[in-house]
């Protein structure tokens, strides 16, 4: 029988395009096939505006009835089929974040992030006759949005691969600094990984899902006037 799959909300695939913030999916029908495993019997994730598919796809279901399995019975799929099923129709929730000035950025000095949101999560969920566990961890890559960037300590394009959620002035560990004035769009995504266990065995999901979160703040310049008394 097809496994109901719901419409994700924030479910990605990983390193989404240049410019598409929110990707999002169409329903897809996923179906165990005897001889192939998983299989898409309709449907397929698709990126707005673009036919091709987002990050990885499914074989399609031959056509016709399914084939039995031993003694007239469908086989079972493995545990390691379970947990993708699983994987693939989890929603996941997308980070906050708030700065340090709160109203935006300062050129010279450190802008703090921190960002919210769980980190990890766990799942357990029954599916395609296992029991799933997932253990589901992440890491950030912030895009500071600053026209100009530099090598410097604090003045990298984008910080990849955080492992901590930051904090505020002045013990945050995720900082950058503007040397222009203007306006910048942070741009956090999350990106989610998974280790499963089901059916006693266990691995670990490679394919990367991420979401995302973004803020347009402005960045000030402050200057020193001396007048004479």
């Amino acid at each position: 029988m097809p496994v109901p799959v719901a419409e994700p909300n924030t479910r990605h695939a990983s390193n989404p395009p240049a410019g598409a913030h929110r990707p999002h999916a169409r329903p897809f029908d996923l179906r165990y096939d005897d001889e192939i495993g998983l299989c898409n019997g309709g449907g397929r994730f698709t990126l707005p505006g673009t036919e091709q598919p987002a990050g990885w796809t499914l074989q399609g279901c031959p056509p016709g009835p399914r084939k039995p399995g031993a003694a007239g019975r469908p086989a079972l799929p493995s545990p390691r089929e379970a947990a993708l099923s699983v994987w693939w129709q989890t929603t996941l929730p997308d980070p906050t974040m708030a700065t340090s000035p709160p109203d935006g950025a300062i050129t010279g000095l450190a802008l703090f992030l921190q960002l919210g949101g769980p980190q990890t999560l766990t799942f357990d969920v029954p599916s395609l006759g296992h029991n799933v566990n997932l253990e589901v961890r992440s890491t950030y890559d912030i895009d500071w949005g600053d026209p100009s960037p530099d090598r410097s300590a604090l003045g990298a394009a984008v910080t990849r691969s955080h492992p901590t959620q930051g904090g505020l002035y002045p013990n945050g560990d995720l900082r950058h600094e503007y040397i222009e004035r203007g306006n910048a769009t942070i741009t956090v995504t999350q990106r989610w990984t998974a280790h499963w266990t089901a059916g006693g065995e266990s691995g670990t999901i490679s394919d990367v899902l991420y979401t995302q979160a973004s803020r347009t703040i402005p960045v000030q310049e402050i200057q020193a006037i001396l007048t004479s008394p």
